[in-house]
């Protein structure tokens, strides 16, 4: 039975899968995660596109917030805020992508979906309402919550890229 394949008549043991150690499944959700974070980047770059006065690198500032402070929205600042900025979405997206592959255990796409649908409302409903606001910055920017909940949902649905680079990374 290959990852893709169901067997309806056994008796899956949740905790068994999520207590597994398989590092190329890690390797894979690492891999996963910059690139779900690479195409939530360049969906909210299109995005500001279409919103005046909106910078391109709007994302990249608002993580940049908590290391760099006020300073990361001055757009005259260049590079020197972005780069603590793509640091930490970078290391934030890798250690989701992670959990994400190790969760799902699976490269079924009907499974990867549904687990893509929920990571993003998990991470919508805990990073973007709850932990980000306790930082003060971050809550006077005053993000539109609908906005981070359609940036969220590209980022959960990328995350299904596993399907293809978990066997990428185990040669198969």
């Amino acid at each position: 039975m290959t990852n893709d394949e169901v067997d309806h008549n056994v008796d899956h043991n949740i905790v068994e899968i999520w207590l597994r150690r398989d590092q190329k499944r890690w390797i894979a959700g690492a891999i996963t995660g910059l690139l779900a974070a690479l195409i939530m980047f360049f969906a909210v770059v299109v995005a500001s596109l279409f919103t005046q006065g909106i910078d391109k690198f709007y994302l990249i500032r608002v993580f940049a917030l908590p290391i760099v402070g006020r300073d990361a929205m001055n757009l005259s600042l260049g590079a020197g805020a972005l780069l603590p900025g793509f640091a930490l979405f970078g290391f934030l997206s890798v250690i989701l992508g992670v959990v994400y592959a190790h969760m799902t255990g699976t490269n079924n796409m009907k499974a990867l979906c549904g687990v893509g649908l929920t990571w993003g409302l998990f991470s919508w409903i805990f990073i973007s309402n709850l932990f980000s606001p306790s930082f003060r910055l971050i809550h006077v920017e005053n993000i539109s919550p609908i906005k981070a909940l359609g940036a969220w949902l590209i980022f959960g649905f990328s995350l299904t890229l596993i399907r293809w680079i978990d066997p990428l990374v185990r040669g198969d």
